[in-house]
């Protein structure tokens, strides 16, 4: 008997609200990616990801669209994604 299929992590809504009144004293460099992760959901791209990514054989863990969301925010926040994703690349299979 198969397992019901949890709903990707990218589905859920955030569980905050933006004040867009800013703090004055209270300033970080890394405020913008809730907004990011906001913006990346809001433009479909989560369903998008799902019906033309696909690397996974199994059914476990994370889904595409929340290791691509992973790799958005990442990049985003200035880290370097560029070894973990070349190493992603030769088993990335695009769906038409």
């Amino acid at each position: 008997m198969r397992k019901p299929t949890k709903p990707s992590p990218t589905e859920s809504p955030l569980l905050f609200e933006v004040d867009p009144q800013p703090i004055e004293e209270t300033l970080t460099a890394l405020g913008g990616i809730p907004l990011v992760v906001q913006t990346f959901r809001s433009l479909g791209l989560p369903q998008s990801v799902k019906e033309h990514v696909g690397v996974k054989e199994r059914e476990r863990g994370y889904d595409e669209a929340t290791f691509v969301e992973s790799f958005v925010v990442l990049n985003a926040a200035g880290g370097e994604c560029r070894r973990i994703l070349s190493a992603c690349v030769p088993t990335l299979v695009w769906r038409r």
